[in-house]
């Protein structure tokens, strides 16, 4: 039986910073701290 690791996020106003302009793309609102913590979730293989 496989066992799967999952992580759910809701980027929009919770990763991302919505009181920068609404002209960024989606990536470039969100805070280095949170990319970092995403890059480790993929280390993990999650």
């Amino acid at each position: 039986m496989t066992a799967y690791k999952i992580a759910f996020f809701d980027i929009d106003g919770t990763l991302a910073d919505n009181q920068l302009p609404k002209n960024l793309s989606i990536y470039d609102r969100i805070p280095a701290s949170a990319k970092k913590a995403l890059l480790r979730l993929q280390e993990q293989q999650i």
